[in-house]
């Protein structure tokens, strides 16, 4: 696992080379938060019924691609703008 997210990231210390260190870190970072998710959707899936608990997945998932749609467009201005500065 370390080894697809150091060279499919290409996260690093030092530019264009993926770095072991970060990617642990990314793993273990996504793994716990992964876990206390899904802890926290199933205590709400048992009070409140599998209809309600997919409607609060179904939310978290479209507030999700909100945030990554938003930070494509982001990327792009940002990128414009520096382009445009030099």
């Amino acid at each position: 696992m370390t080894l697809i997210v150091t060279d499919g990231l290409v996260i690093g210390f030092e530019p264009y080379i993926g770095d072991d260190t970060v990617a642990t870190l990314f793993i273990l970072i996504s793994t716990v938060s992964a876990v206390i998710c899904t802890y926290f959707v199933g205590k709400f899936g048992q009070k409140k019924g599998a209809k309600k608990t997919f409607y609060l997945v179904g939310s978290l998932w479209t507030i999700s691609l909100i945030l990554f749609l938003f930070g494509i467009l982001i990327s792009i201005l940002f990128y414009q703008y520096v382009n445009q500065r030099s």
